[in-house]
């Protein structure tokens, strides 16, 4: 569990977890949703990793130590926090107040940033006076992220939650480090034999739960380094063309007269039901409401 995780649960009554996603998926980014109903005064000591938080519901939160004193803000939508690591602050909320806490370590951002950059990331550091600021388009890739690793009833994937991981911490790097324009390798995405071989191995696991680093041997890359290349090549990333090939896959499946629970089967979908909410989510409409308007 994720330091900071554990030191709410253990210390810090006032904090009461919602829920913690993917730390028993070893996820990078695992996160935590939690409340304080009457708010809380909290002194964090200093963790071992870094996080990006913002403010759910209710607030304001303030920062109440060293040159940052002052810095108060709520739930505004584009706001966040984000946390390098090694130091300690603390922050107050005098109401009720829901906070969203994302864990990732300085390793893996340092990873990302080799495999992406080709330079040494020796000496990166993320920005430690992101203190309730803002961002819009950091701010949409992690509500959509959250979105999707907090739904039980349709969960991600752990290749979807691998590729947001990798896409958040290269807009953590581009816009919130001391490197904010990273020395990017040739934008050539993936050599074309090499896409080939990586389009067939989709494929051909249409119906398996394959994890980012088995697709990633294909190519004879990292997983990090194969999501940024791939989504280079192909616009999307690995996650959303898996899904897009499955509904394309089921769509020719129904048209088969297959049922709908075969065909959830044999597209890699847990169930009907989570079958039908894809479906729904890139097509805009539910799968009967789709053949009905085919076949009339």
């Amino acid at each position: 569990m994720p330091d900071q995780a554990s030191d709410l649960l253990k210390n810090h009554p006032s904090m009461q977890a919602e829920g913690l996603f993917g730390i028993p998926g070893g996820w990078t980014m695992p996160f935590g949703l939690w409340r304080a109903r009457r708010g809380f005064d909290i002194t964090y000591r200093p963790h071992d990793h870094a996080s990006l938080s913002f403010v759910r519901s209710g607030g304001p939160v303030e920062r109440l130590d060293g040159r940052f004193t002052g810095r108060k803000g709520g739930a505004h939508p584009d706001s966040f926090m984000l946390y390098p690591g090694g130091l300690s602050r603390r922050y107050r909320a005098d109401s009720a107040v829901a906070i969203c806490q994302i864990y990732f370590t300085s390793e893996f951002v340092a990873s990302v940033y080799e495999e992406d950059s080709g330079a040494s990331a020796s000496g990166l550091e993320l920005r430690d006076d992101r203190i309730l600021a803002t961002d819009p388009a950091l701010r949409r890739m992690v509500d959509l992220y959250v979105r999707r690793a907090g739904d039980t009833k349709n969960p991600a994937s752990v290749l979807e939650a691998e590729s947001y991981g990798v896409l958040l911490t290269l807009h953590l790097l581009g816009h919130h480090s001391n490197r904010a324009a990273p020395p990017r390798r040739a934008a050539r995405g993936l050599p074309s034999r090499v896409l080939q071989d990586v389009l067939d191995f989709i494929e051909a696991n249409l119906a398996d739960e394959v994890p980012l680093a088995r697709i990633a041997r294909v190519a004879g890359l990292s997983p990090r380094h194969f999501c940024t290349s791939f989504t280079r090549s192909m616009g999307v990333t690995p996650h959303r063309y898996l899904l897009m090939r499955r509904i394309e896959k089921a769509k020719e499946l129904m048209l088969k007269g297959e049922r709908l629970a075969d065909v959830a089967f044999h597209c890699g979908f847990s169930s009907q039901q989570h079958f039908t909410s894809m479906f729904r989510r890139v097509t805009t409409m539910p799968p009967g409401a789709w053949l009905s308007l085919i076949n009339s």
